[in-house]
């Protein structure tokens, strides 16, 4: 079967080997043309002279989008959340191949919300409405069969490009031929490769397909393994206090001692600030996202609050950027931006201003300057306001 992979890499070859002056050259025998038929008053021409028109037309759309990128932009803004979905779950193999140990942390317990919550929803800031309406939520994971028949149907029906049947029966025509000694490939699924038989070059690739390997990591690892959308979900969580992690014993006992030491009388007055310095003292940064938490556990002070309504949103938001992050991603870059990073600057596009200290931006001025790089350009594509972080 042909990948949603190699469709994909074989679309974006397309669209980016669309020639500017084969389409220029185009235009001007269109025109050409059409300054022939104007001077033949010999017989009435208005039907061909419409149909060139509307053409010359044509050509001069197609010669504007490439010059600004527009066919490569639109085919991310059509495609990216399917694309983003299935290369996710790409991740999500090679990850749980790599770390198959459990980490800390309770996983989408934001949903055990209450009906106190929902009462305490009328004391929240007001958001700008026109996020929620111009928003399309995504729903639940799916196969990468049902990926790929999602991505084919929506480029068809959505014609990002007028050769995209020619181009997938191409695909499903021809098989995989080594590129040195055009021979075909032998699929080695294990490995995930293609091995030429003649001169032993292998060729990775990606398998569609939810066939079983010896290479599989046991099914309770899957559970643990790392997702972008369920970590945002955890983030989410983390820092309102709704989590299911036990903070040890011996950490709370140390930050206590820590308290003592700096002469803190009032509890009340603990500050993710101040409880972040003392973690950072005491040399305990994997508790950094369990703050609230800790505070919670220390002075019985309630951590900041959310409503569901806004959790949806961000996580509308979060969904709405996959596309144009992958898109603006640069090549070298492996990981996505900064989860507080992100809350922070979502936070501030809602105008819940006093939420930003508990998403504090990185401290390196470089790596804040090449997120706002990435960041400045999502917010062009998707229509929010880019506020400067330095």
């Amino acid at each position: 079967m042909v990948t949603l992979d190699n469709i994909h890499h074989n679309k974006v070859d397309e669209i980016k080997n669309k020639n500017l002056e084969d389409y220029q050259e185009m235009l001007k025998n269109l025109k050409e043309k059409r300054e022939n038929y104007l001077l033949d008053t010999s017989c009435n021409n208005s039907a061909i002279l419409m149909n060139l028109s509307e053409t010359i037309s044509d050509t001069e759309k197609n010669i504007e989008m490439i010059k600004t990128n527009g066919f490569l932009k639109d085919y991310y803004l059509e495609a990216g959340d399917i694309l983003f979905k299935y290369y996710e779950g790409v991740e999500n193999v090679e990850t749980t191949k790599t770390n198959a140990s459990p980490t800390d942390g309770g996983i989408l317990s934001y949903l055990g919300t209450s009906e106190d919550e929902d009462k305490d929803e009328e004391k929240e800031k007001t958001r700008t409405p026109s996020f929620l309406d111009e928003m399309d939520f995504l729903g639940g994971p799916a196969s990468r069969e049902d990926l790929r028949n999602m991505y084919l149907k929506r480029i068809d029906v959505k014609g990002v490009s007028n050769n995209s049947k020619k181009t997938i029966s191409k695909l499903k025509a021809k098989p995989n031929i080594c590129s040195n000694c055009k021979t075909e490939l032998s699929h080695i699924h294990a490995e995930g490769v293609v091995e030429c038989q003649s001169c032993g070059e292998l060729f990775s690739i990606i398998n569609d397909t939810d066939r079983a390997s010896y290479k599989d990591p046991p099914k309770e690892s899957c559970y643990y393994s790392y997702r972008r959308s369920n970590h945002f979900n955890e983030w989410i969580a983390q820092f309102q206090g709704k989590e299911t992690t036990q903070i040890p014993r011996n950490v709370l006992v140390q930050v206590v001692n820590e308290i003592k030491k700096e002469r803190i009388q009032n509890l009340n007055e603990l500050s993710t600030q101040k409880v972040r310095s003392i973690l950072k003292k005491l040399k305990l940064n994997k508790y950094y996202e369990h703050i609230p938490h800790i505070i919670n556990q220390l002075n019985g002070q309630p951590p900041p609050y959310m409503s569901r309504q806004t959790e949806e949103v961000l996580r509308i938001m979060f969904q709405k950027i996959q596309g144009p992050f992958l898109e603006f991603c640069p090549k070298k870059r492996k990981n996505f931006l900064s989860y507080s990073y992100v809350l922070h600057k979502f936070v501030e596009l809602l105008g819940m201003n006093e939420l930003k200290p508990l998403f504090p931006l990185l401290k390196s001025r470089e790596k804040l300057a090449s997120q706002d790089m990435i960041w400045k350009k999502i917010c062009e594509r998707v229509g929010w306001h880019f506020y400067k972080s330095i």
